[in-house]
């Protein structure tokens, strides 16, 4: 994760305008999580592992008490957003995630900052131009407001890009508070989003909340800070006592607090841009790099980190569903970086496994096309071949069990080009042009089987051909989720 930006914002005393993260594509989003271990290490471990899976550095995490033991604050984009929940839903044994919720803001309000005002609203400033104008600035600092020159800052701030925050009371309690519907109303126009904004100024609230509107677990959130345990209760009490004469006319609304045990070291008002941060962090993260692998990673050129980062985040989408795939491919790059061989080769037990797959799902297609008997079927069709090619005999008389990756493919591809309706079974299911990208798939296999990387002099030097082979045993990731999956669906019995 990032560095402690909490020590950045008491001394700076700001936060960017929510539009800026708008502006880069990012929305505001905060997720309930009840783990399947709660205590609080486990809880900001297995978030922490999460995050840095979904390729997110900068977040805000809340440990909290009760049914859900965690609530994560977070400006990220639609992609990201969607690849965060697929990895805690599709290995909950690993995050321990047993319920999920999200909640998406669509507007907010900063109760302390010009309250009637939506910081989202598109029709209020700061303006396109206004943004358009100092976008080069906030960029060139990768978005962090730590690393603003005087100047630069004084300038965003009179562009309303930069927003003044009061100082919180030092060791506040942080707690928030979800507003669900208990009626028929159901929508969060300006009248009732007015009324919700009188109530936290009616409870005496305005100078520590924000409110946030959106849809997901609850339609309204609001984030106060009070200054001790007592002062909680004081503020929810006279709170909860704004929402009963909210009841009264015609809104009502269940609260539901959650008192914030600890946060994560982040702020609570992100001062990092996710889309704009650097990813060489993300990269050594995510690599888990020795020292010499990050002496190594810090010395080369931009472009070549920058393309070992989007090798990094190839390798989380297309390896997603499986742990063990993700490890290797993951394992594979970090040899890469730091030039070891056993690592590397240790790290490419996937392309073998590519070899029993292929084989394994021909032998399938071939048992469904020709029935029970396909390895004579199969060998009637291919005896027009035989005098021209006498192996394609041999390699059917040695049998399944001992064909190799090449050979599986040279059987296959013959007998696709003999048989249209099998031709037509194998494209619909591998793709177009499935023998050549096969194909390729064999030489990457060879490489890993017979030891050929050994000869590769700099294994870190992935400008070459050697990188692009690299590039291609991850892009093989697809492939084997593809072969595993066709598998798994052809429940027909063969001799193998």
């Amino acid at each position: 994760m990032s560095s402690n930006s909490d020590t950045l914002e008491t001394k700076a005393n700001f936060n960017w305008h929510p539009k800026l993260h708008a502006h880069e594509g990012e929305l505001l989003w905060f997720f309930l999580i009840r783990f399947a271990d709660p205590t609080a290490g486990a809880v900001d471990a297995q978030l922490k592992k999460a995050l840095e899976q979904a390729g997110l550095q900068h977040s805000c995490m809340y440990a909290l008490y009760g049914y859900w033991d965690g609530l994560l604050r977070v400006w990220m984009t639609v992609g990201v957003k969607r690849k965060f929940l697929r990895l805690m839903k599709k290995k909950p044994n690993e995050f321990g995630v047993v319920d999920i919720r999200d909640f998406e803001v669509t507007a907010m309000y900063y109760m302390w900052h010009n309250a009637d005002v939506d910081l989202l609203d598109e029709e209020e400033g700061p303006s396109l131009e206004q943004i358009n104008a100092l976008e080069e600035t906030v960029r060139g600092v990768r978005g962090n407001v730590a690393l603003l020159e005087p100047a630069d800052r004084e300038k965003l701030s009179e562009n309303d890009l930069l927003i003044d925050r009061p100082p919180w009371p030092e060791g506040g309690i942080k707690l928030y508070i979800a507003l669900d519907y208990t009626g028929t109303v159901t929508v969060q126009g300006d009248l009732e989003v007015s009324l919700v904004r009188q109530a936290i100024e009616g409870a005496g609230l305005g100078e520590s909340c924000s409110l946030y509107v959106g849809a997901g677990f609850t339609q309204f959130l609001i984030r106060c800070i009070a200054v001790d345990y007592d002062a909680v209760l004081e503020q929810t009490e006279s709170f909860y006592q704004q929402l009963r004469e909210l009841y009264m006319k015609g809104l009502p609304l269940r609260p539901t607090t959650f008192v914030i045990l600890h946060a994560s070291e982040e702020s609570d008002d992100l001062n990092v841009f996710e889309s704009l941060s650097t990813p060489d962090e993300m990269t050594t993260q995510r690599l888990d790099l020795t020292g010499h692998g990050r002496e190594n990673f810090s010395g080369l050129p931009g472009p070549e980190r920058a393309h070992i980062h989007d090798l990094v985040v190839t390798i989380d989408e297309r390896s997603l569903e499986d742990a063990r795939l993700t490890g290797g491919l993951l394992g594979l790059l970090r040899g890469c970086v730091e030039n070891d061989y056993t690592t590397v080769i240790s790290s490419l037990w996937f392309l073998i496994d590519l070899e029993w797959l292929f084989r394994e799902y021909v032998i399938r297609a071939w048992a469904r096309h020709y029935g029970k008997d396909w390895p004579g079927s199969l060998k009637d069709r291919l005896k027009p071949k035989f005098e021209d090619d006498p192996k394609l005999e041999q390699i059917l008389d040695v049998g399944p069990k001992e064909w190799n990756f090449g050979q599986a493919h040279r059987l296959a591809t013959v007998s696709a080009e003999l048989d249209s309706k099998l031709d037509a079974l194998l494209e619909s299911e591998l793709g177009p042009n499935w023998q050549g990208r096969f194909f390729g798939l064999i030489e990457l296999r060879n490489l890993a089987a017979h030891g050929s990387v050994r000869n590769i002099k700099n294994l870190t030097d992935l400008t070459g051909r050697w990188g692009i082979q690299v590039g291609e045993m991850i892009g093989s990731a697809a492939v084997y989720f593809l072969l595993d999956k066709l598998i798994a669906q052809t429940e027909t019995k063969h001799d193998s």
